[in-house]
């Protein structure tokens, strides 16, 4: 009888095991699909590196309609609305609605949102051609920006906007600030002919400006005072560089890969100085990624792997791929990581971006890429 509970039951394991390797083989592994494990970077991250399982978490889908550009400040969610092609806000408690500015025209392809909340800048595109305009919500006015205008940022204050100038005539770009329509206008520094990011760095009197991310060209990321003065190279080197500053600046965390044309993304840190780099050893864009009001914890999704030969940032963003994103938090002081949701909870392919946190850090917020809808996370 002991001999039979014997076989059988190593019969059932033999059968178990064959089974599991049938699955990993059909999904894990499955070529034609551009998504490969989402586990499979996690597995291999830091050995201090813990997977501590929380709670029961649910995604919340937070509002029944698609967004997109979210943006949080204090109790209101200021968002641009695709179904009814407006700006709104709504409460984060009541989640009742209410529209900022009417239907604005062509396709929307950004939204900067005021640190005032009284107006936001619009990039349009119409008849194949995209412009930047002002909306003002206090008197319901929207005023075009010149057409050589972009990669506009606002400044901390809310009263002026920096922005990328290209000479129509030579191709030669420098930064500038101006109005927010465009008036009273000033140049900083001249640039070349490459793009550049332009972004104010929080807390300080400085702007930052980096070459637009890509993985084939190294990056450089410089700063410049407000007055036009001072004019600094921070980083270099990294193809593919996109950044995000922590809230007091004093860190700056680095997306880039790892070799020209690469296709494994990397997460590191550097000082407000772009010295002393450290490997987060997290492969994921900034995009994905936000910080905590401590200045020492992310919180960010972790895509799925990429197949060999994609070139990342640009094919992620250009082609575009989706990924299957898990999600995570990390203390950049210990090193310490934490699983916010865990697997069997994960129901769904999740592309998360535009990732914030609620004003009492207690939900995570994300946009799904793929649908556009806005999801929170119980934390």
């Amino acid at each position: 009888m002991i001999k039979k509970v014997f076989w059988a039951s190593l019969g059932f394991f033999l059968l178990t095991l064959i089974f599991l390797g049938v699955y990993n083989f059909a999904f894990k592994n499955n070529t034609s699909n551009p998504i490969a494990d989402p586990e499979k970077y996690a597995a291999v991250q830091a050995e201090k590196e813990t997977d501590i399982p929380t709670s029961s978490l649910a995604f919340e889908v937070f509002l029944n309609e698609s967004v997109l550009f979210p943006k949080i400040e204090e109790q209101y969610l200021f968002y641009y609305s695709l179904r009814d092609k407006t700006l709104k806000h709504t409460t984060i408690d009541t989640k009742k609605s209410d529209t900022l500015f009417g239907a604005l025209p062509g396709t929307v392809k950004r939204v900067l949102w005021s640190p005032v909340s009284i107006g936001a800048l619009v990039l349009i595109e119409e008849n194949q051609s995209s412009l930047w305009y002002y909306t003002d919500f206090r008197n319901q006015s929207i005023t075009p920006l010149r057409k050589e205008l972009s990669r506009l940022s606002w400044n901390t204050l809310g009263d002026g906007i920096y922005y990328i100038y290209t000479d129509p005539a030579t191709g030669a770009r420098s930064l500038n600030t101006a109005s927010p329509r465009g008036e009273n206008w000033r140049k900083l520094t001249d640039l070349d002919t490459n793009d550049y990011f332009v972004s104010t760095i929080p807390q300080s009197s400085q702007v930052a400006f980096w070459t637009h991310p890509d993985g084939l060209e190294e990056s450089r990321l410089e700063s410049i005072s407000l007055t036009g003065e001072g004019r600094r190279l921070l980083l270099s080197g990294r193809y593919g560089g996109d950044y995000l500053w922590s809230p007091n600046s004093r860190s700056i965390l680095i997306s880039s890969v790892d070799t020209r044309g690469g296709s494994n993304p990397s997460l590191g840190i550097v000082d407000e100085n772009g010295e002393s780099y450290r490997d987060l050893l997290v492969p994921t864009f900034i995009s994905k990624v936000t910080w905590s009001k401590d200045n020492q914890t992310i919180y960010y999704a972790l895509p799925s792997a990429f197949v060999s030969g994609t070139t990342l940032p640009n094919d992620y963003f250009g082609k575009p791929i989706y990924t299957k994103d898990t999600f995570w938090k990390m203390n950049l002081k210990t090193g310490r990581r934490e699983r916010l949701v865990p697997l069997n909870e994960i129901a769904q392919a999740f592309d998360a971006t535009d990732l914030f946190l609620s004003p009492d850090e207690t939900r995570l917020f994300f946009v799904d890429r793929s649908t556009n809808k806005l999801y929170s996370i119980n934390l």
